[in-house]
């Protein structure tokens, strides 16, 4: 009962408060090896990684690979689903020969698989690209991920990542002592493993608001210095557009010219090409903003009727 209450706890106010940071981080490229040791603890205190465990089950953040750093640790990028506008469009540099696509039997073989069957466990891949040793296959398999191709549906192989292998290159050579779970494969082969869904197309401005939204959400201030390191494409003069409409409706807002202000925001909301709707009413800490606003324009309005 007290671990039931401990997990209730987490879904009530830190789940919350981890949703917002994934918000704050989606899109951004970052090494597996310090998500959980570095970035995610110092913007959470006492994250555990049960927190971002319990958030997939919800099946409220996924991630994509975004190039491999070595043997055992890549870059990956966080994403809330139905949120995909804000991940990274291509795989990888396709005109980096060190992050190509992966180009053998056995990565074809693994694409075959899951584009047939669909998300599938470590065991089933194994045998649907030949056998063979865990080795061979496991390298194939990050080969694909690191190249944003492939995803799992949880966090523990990348964590897995982090521990000591042991050396060799025979089928045996990852095995323990064998066992129920060691036939289920290697650590870093847990759970379902899934092509990554393409991108629906989207209109470039559509896309470059949802970046816009992400920059403010994580930076709160937003800097020149600050939209390069994010690696936006066309840097601070691509944002500017967008910023400059927020910032006017809020003016707007502020100066209490409400009628101004509303059609505004209705032009804004029903443009086809920038689609702010959807954006606006799932970015957090702009919607309690323009709550906030319209709000205390309210109750001003109230006070001199």
């Amino acid at each position: 009962m007290g671990a039931f209450s401990s997990i209730a706890t987490l879904g009530s106010a830190a789940l919350e408060r981890m949703a917002e940071i994934v918000d704050q981080l989606a899109g951004v490229p970052i090494p597996a090896s310090v998500l959980e040791r570095d970035v995610l603890p110092s913007r959470l205190p006492g994250y555990t990684p049960r927190l971002l465990d319990e958030l997939g089950a919800m099946g409220e953040v996924a991630w994509v690979g975004r190039g491999a750093l070595g043997r055992d640790d890549g870059r990956i990028a966080l994403y809330r689903p139905g949120r995909e506008i804000v991940r990274p469009q291509a795989p990888v540099d396709a005109n980096d020969d060190a992050t190509a696509r992966p180009s053998g039997p056995r990565h074809d073989a693994i694409r075959a698989h899951l584009s047939l069957r669909g998300a599938s466990f470590y065991r089933a891949i194994h045998a649907a690209a030949g056998g063979g040793s865990d080795r061979e296959m496991l390298d194939a398999l990050w080969d694909l991920v690191w190249a944003g191709e492939v995803t799992n549906d949880t966090f523990a192989p990348l964590r897995a990542l982090r521990w000591k292998r042991p050396s060799g290159s025979g089928s045996g050579a990852r095995r323990g002592r064998p066992g129920r779970l060691t036939a289920l494969g290697p650590p870093e082969a847990a759970g379902r493993w899934s092509l990554v869904e393409p991108l629906e197309d989207t209109a470039p401005t559509e896309r470059l608001h949802a970046q816009t939204l992400a920059l403010l959400e994580r930076h709160g201030v937003l800097t020149r210095e600050a939209v390069a390191a994010d690696g936006v494409n066309g840097g601070f003069s691509a944002v500017y557009p967008v910023l400059r409409a927020l910032v006017q409706v809020y003016i707007d807002i502020d100066n209490i010219d409400y009628y101004r202000a509303r059609q505004r925001l209705q032009s804004l909301l029903k443009d086809p090409d920038v689609s702010a709707k959807a954006q606006l009413t799932t970015s957090p800490n702009l919607q309690r903003y323009l709550q906030h606003k319209l709000a205390a324009l309210v109750k001003k309005e109230a006070h001199a009727k």
